[in-house]
């Protein structure tokens, strides 16, 4: 019997086992990097219904709900459908949390929409409901 078999059955193991670790590790940086842009785009809403609760003094709450809805629908529907870039939402992200630690208004939500027309190509094309969300705002006052 060779003196060399256990080491190098020892080494084998070794490999494997680096290559398994190796392969695990591969495996869970791509589920993430994968996942990332549906992560991101879920913060966005969290972050967009958050303004829910922050209806601005020159506004009636359902004006504002009426802007918070239609503003969640453009998230969904500009980033859900496939834009899948991780970095690019997360920045946007990180804009708009920033963004909304100041008093909000209909000026945010408007601002918000632009940053989501030049975000992505869906979000540009998701412009054409604005004046649909405006129109249902301005009926609520007309109507009071």
């Amino acid at each position: 019997m060779d003196a060399r078999e256990p080491t190098a059955s020892r080494r084998r193991r070794w490999l494997r086992w680096v290559i398994a670790v190796a392969a695990i590790t591969c495996g869970i940086v791509w589920f993430r990097h994968v996942q990332e842009p549906y992560r991101e785009t879920q913060k966005l809403h969290n972050l967009i219904q958050s303004l829910a609760s922050r209806c601005p003094p020159d506004m009636e709450q359902t004006q504002w709900k009426i802007a918070v809805d239609w503003t969640n629908n453009l998230n969904g529907n500009s980033l859900v459908w496939g834009f899948k870039d991780g970095a690019a939402i997360r920045k946007h992200r990180q804009e708009i949390e920033a963004r909304l630690q100041r008093e909000v208004d209909m000026d945010t939500i408007n601002w918000i929409w632009d940053r989501y027309a030049e975000l992505c190509p869906a979000g540009s094309r998701y412009q054409q409901w604005r004046q649909v969300m405006l129109d249902e705002i301005a009926k609520i006052s007309r109507s009071r």
